[in-house]
Formats: structure tokens, sequence, C-alpha cells
């Protein structure tokens, strides 16, 4: 079985901004704070490490806020969306379609959304389709390893004895997805259509690294004997 998990922003679409609109939404509803807003990275992190940087400057308790927090951020980033330019990413949508057609494949995600911003970008863009559930996502950890960590026990739990860790890839467009990947001993495929460039993402040896999902026999190449089938 070959067993591959996405990420999903930077990777499988864009929202041009609609969550980090979100946070800033539900900072000013849950705690009456609209300005002075830190600049927080972003790119290739969990919601919850996210989330931290943007209340340590206020004293606000993460572990505290955290679960009521997310919950109003979804809310906030379903209503944005459709109001944001977002898009699905060059080639996703058909290479997704062949790779869900197999009967030996199990595909994924491992994105450092919270579950249920996962689901709410996925179904938005009309993949949902293609996922199952299976994955790993940043309601509580602020380490991209530990959700690696938790997608590879969800990964041997559905796969069982199907699951051929030589087979096991990681699909991202940062460095923080090719680490992750090396946590969990996956090959990592990056691409450069999240902002990071093929020297940036170089630097931490990926297995693959192309300019976007488009060309599909170069993707499937890496991971299919029989890419037409």
């Amino acid at each position: 079985m070959l067993t591959l998990l996405f990420d999903i922003d930077g990777t499988l679409l864009r929202t041009r901004g609609a969550g980090l609109a979100a946070i800033r939404q539900t900072m000013q509803e849950m705690f009456d704070i609209s300005s002075d807003l830190p600049r927080v990275a972003v790119h290739g992190r969990t919601d919850c490490g996210i989330l931290s940087d943007f209340f340590e400057p206020f004293g606000l308790d993460l572990a505290k806020h955290r679960q009521a927090f997310l919950a109003t951020y979804c809310g906030h980033l379903h209503r944005n969306l459709p109001e944001y330019d977002g898009n699905v990413l060059p080639g996703v949508i058909p290479l997704l379609e062949r790779l869900s057609s197999r009967n030996d494949v199990t595909i994924g995600l491992l994105t450092g959304n919270c579950e249920r911003a996962a689901q709410i970008k996925i179904e938005h863009f009309k993949l949902k389709p293609y996922f199952c559930g299976l994955g790993g996502f940043g309601d509580h950890a602020t380490n991209r390893n530990d959700v690696a960590r938790d997608a590879l026990r969800a990964v041997r739990q559905r796969v069982q004895s199907s699951f051929d860790e030589d087979r096991l890839w990681v699909i991202g467009d940062t460095i923080d997805d090719i680490t992750c990947a090396r946590a969990i001993n996956a090959k990592s495929m990056v691409v450069e259509t999240g902002g990071c460039n093929a020297e940036e993402l170089g630097t931490k040896n990926p297995d693959v690294c192309l300019k976007d999902l488009s060309d599909m026999d170069a993707v499937l190449s890496n991971w299919l004997s029989d890419p037409l089938v």
C-alpha cells in the first residue's frame, strides 16, 4: 500500500488570507483585541503554534482558551472563504482523481490546521471526496513533528497489515514538511507553490522537489510502477 499524506495550505490550495483574517476576527470577538496584534509567522506551522504567538503578548492562556477559540475561529473561517479569492493549486484535482481510483493507494492529510479547519477548507474547495478523514492535525500540537507522529499512528491503525513503511510519503511546500517527514521515516515531496523556492527547500534535502503538481507523470513516477493505470 502506498500512503500519501498531503499538507493543505500552499500544497493543495490557497485561501488568500482567509485564515489570518479569521484569527484577527476571533481575537476581537473573544478578547476585544483588534490592534497591536503581533506579526506571526504562519508558513508550515500548526494552528496551536500560531495561536500561542498571538496569545503570548497579551498574557492569554492557550490551554484555557484553545477549544473555544478554535471553534469561533472555524466559524469565521467558514464565512470568510467565499469572500477571499482562494483557489485549488495546479494539477491537484487531476492527481487526486487518479490516485483515488486505485485500490493500492491511501490518501490522508498531514496539516497544521486544526481538524475542523482542515475539513472546512477541503469542503469549500470541493476536495473532500478524495479524503477519508485520515491524518494528523494541529488541534493540540505546537510542533509539526508531533502532528506527523499522530498521522502515522492513524495510518497504521487504518491500513494495518497493508501498511508499507517504505512507501510512506509526505507532500508539502515548506521545509517543515520535509522535517516532519523525516521524523516519521517518510519520504518527502515538496512543491514551490507555497512561497518557498527550490533553493530554500533544497537546504533540507527533500526526496523530490517540483514546481507544482501539474506534471502528473513526473509526480506519479516517484510513487507508482504503473502510473498510467
